[in-house]
This record gives C-alpha cells, sequence and structure tokens, in this order.
C-alpha cells in the first residue's frame, strides 16, 4: 500500500464510502461468475450489508429462521476465504 493509501482509505470509509483495494478487486474478477449466489443467498447479504448486527430481524423480514441466516453467512464468509488463500 502506497504512503497513505491507509490513510486515505480510512477517510473515504468514514465518509461513508465502499472501498476495496485493487489487489481484492482484481481476485474477486478471476473468480467471478464461477458460482452464482441464489436469491435467498442475495437477500441475506443485503441484510447484512445494510448493517443489520442481529439476524433475528433479518430472519424475521425474510420469513425464515434466524439459524438459517446465520448458516447462510458462515457459508458465504468461508467462501470468501477460501478464495483468498486460493
Amino acid at each position: 500500500m502506497p504512503p497513505g493509501g491507509l490513510l486515505a482509505g480510512i477517510r473515504e470509509v468514514q465518509a461513508g464510502k465502499k472501498r476495496i483495494p485493487p489487489e481484492v478487486a482484481a481476485h474477486l474478477a478471476q473468480h467471478q461468475g464461477k458460482e452464482a449466489l441464489t436469491a435467498r443467498e442475495m437477500e441475506i447479504l443485503q441484510e447484512a450489508a445494510a448493517g443489520q448486527p442481529e439476524p433475528r430481524p433479518s430472519a424475521g423480514r425474510l420469513s425464515i429462521i434466524g439459524p438459517v441466516v446465520i448458516g447462510e453467512l458462515d457459508a458465504f464468509l468461508g467462501g470468501l476465504n477460501r478464495l483468498r488463500h486460493s
């Protein structure tokens, strides 16, 4: 990371912007389209991205039970971890 890059990234995130380092974006692009997310997975991820810290409200809005939300998020994060190490 170039000098000042971390500080610039912190400022962007603090301003409410998203920041993806170029290395991460390149890695994600290599794996893009390998496995599409289901509509349900997208709904759960959108709830998480909206900052919902507790699975029960998300589960209620999606008409599923809390453990399903947790399981889907665990599976997604596990997939990201595998991509990071591949």
